[in-house]
Formats: C-alpha cells, structure tokens, sequence
C-alpha cells in the first residue's frame, strides 16, 4: 500500500522545526556562534533547506525574533504612563525576557547588522501593538 504525503504538510512541517530549533539555538548562543549547519543538523533537515525557505541567516534570525507579547505587555497600562512604563519595563526587564536589552546585546554579539534587524523587528511589532490598541 503506498502513503500519500500532503506535500504542504511536509514543507510546513520541516519549517516549523526549523524555526523552532533556531529560536532554541539563537536564545543560548549569540548570532555569530550559531551555524545553519547547526540549525539544519539539529533540526534533522539540510542547510539548502534552510535557505530554500528563509534565504539567509540574517533573515531567519528576524523572523524567530517576536517581540509581539512583550510588545503588549509594554503597552497594557494607560496611555499618559505609557513612555515610563515602556523605559521601566525595558530597563528592569529580567536578561530572559525577549525584550531585554542585555539579551538582545549577548544574542547578536553586539553586531550592528544584527541590532539593527532586531531593532526593526522591535519597532514593527510595536507599531502593530500600538495600532491594534488606537
């Protein structure tokens, strides 16, 4: 008897595994210590794979960064404490949350290409937050 697969199914799949690892890789060691070989190894697929669905490192680091929920924390109290309760959430913020600054620095090594990709993303799902409230 031959098994049909959902070819969707598969290519979704081995996404999400790749995401998943990657958040897991990118959150223990800094952007420049994380090879897509790693990834792909961990992840049980290929690092051609890996650039088939994202096109590069930089670019699959981007999009396992999300900043939505810590976004909505930053944004839940009123609109006149917003800016101090944005700065006191941002500098008291434990290095585990995916949203301190100490983290962002020892995640991307300090390196500007890698900063300015999380700076961006930080700044897009905070507009989205922000619009979703107005």
């Amino acid at each position: 008897m031959m098994v049909k697969y959902d070819l969707m199914e598969i290519k979704e799949s081995s996404k999400t595994r790749i995401m998943e690892v990657s958040r897991e890789l990118f959150s223990m060691y800094s952007f420049s210590q994380v090879s897509l070989r790693d990834i792909a190894a961990t992840a049980g697929v290929s690092p051609a794979l890996i650039i088939k669905h994202f096109q590069s490192k930089e670019n699959l680091f981007e999009q396992t960064v999300d900043f939505t929920v810590s976004s909505a924390n930053l944004f839940i109290g009123p609109f006149d404490t917003l800016g101090r309760t944005m700065v006191h959430e941002t500098l008291m913020a434990p290095s585990t949350a995916p949203y301190s600054i100490i983290r962002m620095l020892i995640v991307t090594s300090g390196e500007e290409e890698s900063l300015q990709a999380i700076g961006q993303r930080i700044k897009d799902d905070h507009l989205l937050v922000l619009q979703r409230r107005i």
